[in-house]
């Protein structure tokens, strides 16, 4: 089967070439076209008349390649051609070509392509103007040309230079013209200059490429082409030199040999893979070649084993002694092989010592690696191994470096699947044998001449002989001699074609009778070099079948009427084209009985104007070649009472006869459901595209309006539209974006209409009514304040925006190529509910805004008025302190009011931040210190508090705790630590390192008493102390070495409640 198609395909090409060679050669230009007018040939004709090769406008629209085509005949007649379906012809004149002048044009459609063919006119007058035009269009193309070009006379003086030329020799054309060769270029460049006029005075021309170095330093590559100039008498007149930039060509060349010699490793390995025995030498060699090609200094194959956690390194280049054995290693987690596996995708490392993906195995740190790739072997969700490719010294892979690679990894992947493939064939062998000595069916295997070469246990009880007597016999000695002929005919396909075929024949039994049986076969290539191939026959009794067949063919007439009264409608069409049988189905089809059909009309009777000339080319070749036209194809079906209908059609030709056997199935329901679908499809599309800017949280609503309004246009064909914004309260209409073919200058406008101005009609029916509408016959002209000139408004469509019951804004367009239908209506009623959505989604996010907006308000607020209480209470503290005479309990009044004023100092300090959830806690600490210092000691200077505290901000949660803690313990220093001295020092020092916080409070007075262990005493301060840093989960300790020194360490404390997303 594999076969036939090749040799169908290769028929279909051997034409296309020949086609192909034709249009080349013909004189007349020819451009082919497909419905949406964009390039699929050129021949070499139009190629010389536009001066453009097909391999540049292939693929490409035909007016914007060739712009001298655009507003032309040729333009209007395009479209017309594939509507209309015929041919037209017409005459045109074109400039802007190799030739310009008169043409002769013929369009002809075919399909859903159009064929363009063109020659000169060859009209006199308009030779007499190319003439005269033609050296300027010499000139123009010189001086347009992307080479330098110069043409100097025998004198060495330069009569003709472009511009082109004159930037490559740093000055202008006035500059050049009309000096020597020898003084426009540089000396470097003068004995180049002398070989060019050696070569050009003997008639001969010189190519040399050349490298410099520009002023920026970068190297550049120059082509320098030089050829004589003769005259008419073959005298010579002076010399043509070109010059070219090919540093590009010569970058794409390099990369090119590198790219070769990838490739021929790959298919060397490919070669080696097919033919090698081994896969062990498969995989050294592989290395080797990986190491050669890219020029690494190590390679190496990590083959794992079934977990996945282990591999052994059993092959690799490069590597000191003792690392590529047997030996079992674990996959790190992370390694850059574990990494690899588990990104399924090659990984790239240019540098390890900037690597934070992974770290560096012992392996490549011993042998001082710096950079690799690496890839996975085989299937990714259950890979063979990983292929490694490693440098010493600093190197960056490029994509083509990691597509070798990979290649390689899949050839080898090929080899490994291949040796399982070749395990498992050997252990299908064993159980093929089992299931052929146990089958109901003989099975056989036989030689290309048909001798026996295996028989099955079922051979005894089907033929009547032994496996051991067949095995050598010729299979052809026990088949009927009637049947040997058709057999060989089919054998002679099997083995041409390569195809399973099943037969059925009669085989002599030992006993001397015939049975008839049907054999399946198939051929089977050996795999080793030298082998024959083996046929494999599975052959089983099929008697009572051909019995039951030969009673089935006596019935056959009875089955035929039932076939002729199917349920499609069947017609028999003579040569003459009548139809000389017809079912009932037709009847009904076309409208007309049997009688008035049979023998009364042709076949073009229901055919459709347009598709005449098809069917009557369908009806004569399928007399000559049926292969040539379509078996089945669509076709307008006209009935009786001329009503159109879609009509597929089959055609085949009875054996033996002209006469053609038609099948109708009416299509045209199928055909408007799949048109609906089709249409669906397209909005659901546009849709889709909608989505994505809808969605996003960073797109403006004039961003989806513009989104909205292009797959507008683009559904209906229009020309012309805009969507608007109504203005709330204010009875105006934004109009955000607005699209025009004629005025692209709308689209910047931000247009105001009021909806009382009564512009149109269409602004009544719909911002009023609330309703969308379509007029196909609208034609008004459309003038406002801001716009640019008046819009002519041909058909219209428009549909309002409703949010809510609410109008929130319109889409209006305008000037489609065809008229509008419900359908588009509905389409821009689907796209306006995703244009209400992006509105109510604008206006939801206005409204979170505005609500964020009071809620800080709000909280800094409660901040200021937690602060003024905390600070009431600190008061009356310190007012009851003046009715207190006892010293302790004062000393009480003033502990509780520096706790109460260390609480509101923190309140303060966030209601005046900008970040109402967290507070500068160098700034708070510096300004609480300040008040104790001021609360407790007595004489101004006694004690130096020194404050080293980084830039760090705390959480509310976390910042009040801290705060008592340092406000207890830097009370007690000040309090207990100097009692005895006349000054001392206080050293807090706060740091923060990966979220961890240390408080380091220190004083060099007395110390803290031995005797006492402070997270076991009455001090309530200590109490307070040791309560607090178990809040905030963190640790205490002491140091009473020179003075007293406490160390809290802890992590900050986040809740739920955390109100800091107030400030993102």
């Amino acid at each position: 089967m594999l076969q036939k198609v090749d040799k169908l395909e290769k028929k279909v090409i051997d034409q296309d070439k020949l086609i192909g060679d034709i249009l080349s050669t013909v004189s007349e230009g020819v451009i082919s076209v497909d419905n949406n007018q964009n390039i699929l040939f050129l021949n070499n004709a139009a190629e010389k008349i536009l001066q453009r090769s097909c391999g540049e406008v292939l693929g490409k629209n035909i007016f914007d390649s060739f712009p001298e085509f655009k507003d032309s005949l040729l333009d209007e007649y395009c479209s017309q051609v594939l509507k209309d379906n015929i041919d037209i012809s017409f005459e045109s004149y074109f400039e802007k070509n190799s030739y310009p002048g008169w043409y002769d044009i013929r369009l002809t459609p075919e399909g859903q392509e159009i064929w363009i063919f063109f020659k000169n006119s060859a009209k006199q007058n308009e030779v007499i103007k190319s003439l005269q035009k033609s050296e300027y269009q010499y000139r123009k193309i010189v001086d347009s040309s992307y080479e330098g070009i110069m043409v100097v006379d025998n004198d060495l003086n330069i009569t003709l230079v472009n511009s082109q030329m004159a930037e490559i020799l740093e000055s202008s054309v006035p500059e050049i013209s009309g000096q020597t060769i020898f003084k426009v270029l540089d000396n470097d460049l003068h004995s180049i200059a002398l070989k060019i006029v050696e070569k050009t005075r003997k008639g001969l021309t010189h190519k040399q490429d050349l490298s410099f170095y520009n002023k920026k330093g970068s190297r550049e590559w120059i082509r320098i082409y030089s050829s004589p100039i003769f005259g008419e008498a073959q005298d010579l007149q002076g010399g043509l030199i070109l010059i070219n930039f090919i540093t590009t060509q010569k970058e794409v060349e390099k990369k090119l040999k590198v790219q070769a010699r990838e490739q021929e490793a790959v298919a060397l390995l490919s070669q080696l893979a097919l033919s090698c025995s081994s896969l062990s030498d498969l995989m050294n060699k592989s290395m080797e070649m990986v190491k050669d090609v890219l020029n690494v200094d190590y390679t190496k194959i990590m083959e794992l084993t079934s977990g996945g956690d282990k591999y052994y390194l059993r092959y690799g280049a490069g590597w000191n002694t003792g690392w590529v054995g047997e030996k079992l290693k674990p996959v790190l987690k992370d390694s850059q092989a574990s990494y690899t596996l588990n990104s399924k995708i090659p990984v790239v490392v240019n540098d390890f010592s900037r690597e934070k993906r992974f770290k560096i195995t012992p392996i490549l740190k011993e042998h001082g690696v710096q950079s690799g790739l690496s890839v996975t072997i085989g299937d990714k969700k259950e890979p063979y191994g990983i292929l490694g490719a490693h440098c010493s010294h600093i190197r960056k892979f490029n994509n083509k470096d990691v597509h070798f690679v990979q290649s390689v990894a899949n050839i080898l992947a090929y080899a490994v699947e291949r040796e399982l493939m070749e395990t498992r064939l050997r252990e299908n062998e064993k159980l093929y044998r089992l299931l052929a000595d146990n089958a109901v069916d003989m099975i056989s295997t036989h030689d290309i001449e048909g001798k026996y070469t295996y028989a099955s246990p079922s051979s005894l009880k089907l033929l009547g002989y032994s496996p051991e007597e067949l095995v050598g016999l010729d299979a052809f000695k026990i088949i009927h001699p009637e049947d040997i002929c058709a057999l060989q005919s089919v054998m002679a396909d099997m083995f041409s074609q390569r195809s399973l075929i099943q037969v059925n024949y009669r085989l002599r039994q030992k006993g001397g009778d015939y049975i008839w049986v049907e054999s399946t076969a198939k051929v089977v290539e050996k795999d080793h070099p030298g082998e024959l191939m083996e046929i494999i026959v599975i052959t089983r009794d099929i008697s009572d079948r051909v019995d039951t067949e030969s009673a089935l063919k006596e019935s056959e007439a009875y089955y035929r009427t039932i076939f002729e009264n199917s349920g499609t409608a069947n017609i028999i069409v003579e040569e003459d084209r009548s139809i000389s049988l017809a079912n009932s189905q037709f009847s009904a089809l076309y409208g007309a009985s049997k009688k008035e059909v049979e023998g009364k009309i042709k076949w073009p009777s229901f055919s459709h104007a347009d598709e005449l000339k098809k069917m009557e080319e369908y009806h004569i070749h399928r007399s000559i070649n049926p292969d040539k036209v379509p078996k089945s194809y669509e076709f307008k079906f006209v009935d009786k009472y001329e009503n159109e209908k879609d009509v597929h059609a089959t055609v085949s030709l009875i054996p033996g006869t002209r006469k053609r056997v038609v099948s109708l199935i009416n299509i045209t329901e199928e055909k408007k459901s799949r048109r609906l679908l089709e249409w669906e499809l397209k909005v659901n599309k546009s849709l889709a595209r909608i989505y994505s800017p809808l969605v996003s949280m960073n797109t403006s609503l004039e961003k989806i309006a513009s989104s909205v309004l292009k797959e507008s246009l683009d559904l209906t064909h229009s020309s012309v539209g805009w969507i608007g914004k109504l203005k709330e309260k204010e009875g105006e209409m934004d109009i955000l974006v607005m699209e025009s073919a004629s005025e692209k200058e709308y689209g910047k406008t931000s247009l105001k209409l009021g909806l009382k101005e009564k512009l149109n009609p269409f602004f009544e029916n719909s911002m009023v009514e609330k309703s969308g509408f379509y007029d196909n016959h609208f034609q008004q002209v459309f003038t406002k304040e801001g716009l640019t000139g008046e819009l002519f408004l041909d058909k219209i469509l428009c549909v309002p925006i409703i949010l809510d019951q609410e109008i929130v804004g319109q889409i209006v367009i305008s000037n489609p190529e065809k008229e509008y239908a419900n359908h588009h209506l509905q389409a821009l009623r689907r796209l306006g509910e995703f244009y209400a959505l992006a509105i109510q989604r604008k206006q939801a996010e206005q409204k979170i805004e505005e609500s964020l907006q009071e809620k800080k308000v709000l909280l800094k607020e409660i901040h200021h008025r937690v602060k003024n209480n905390l600070q009431i209470v600190s008061s009356l503290l310190s007012l009851q302190l003046h009715y207190v005479h006892n010293p302790e309990t004062q000393n009480i009044f003033i502990e509780s009011q520096n706790r109460v004023r260390s609480m509101a100092l923190i309140h303060e300090k966030l209601y005046r931040s900008s970040n109402l959830a967290r507070i500068n806690f160098s700034n708070y600490v510096e300004s609480l210190v300040e008040g104790l210092i001021s609360s407790y000691s007595k004489i101004p200077g006694q004690i130096n508090v020194i404050i080293d505290i980084e830039d760090i901000s705390l959480n509310i949660e976390t910042a009040m705790p801290c705060g008592l803690i340092i406000n207890e313990l830097v009370s007690n220093s000040i309090k207990h630590g100097f009692k005895d001295q006349l000054s001392g020092e206080i050293k807090i020092k706060i740091q923060q390192e990966k979220g961890i916080c240390t408080i380091l409070i220190s004083d060099n007075g007395s110390g803290f008493p031995e005797d006492i262990d402070f997270k076991n005493t009455n001090s309530l301060g200590m109490q307070l102390v040791t309560s607090l840093v178990s809040q905030i989960d963190g640790e205490i300790e002491l140091s009473t070495h020179k003075g007293t020194c406490f160390r809290i360490i802890f992590e900050e404390i986040f809740k739920k409640e955390n109100l800091s997303n107030l400030d993102s």
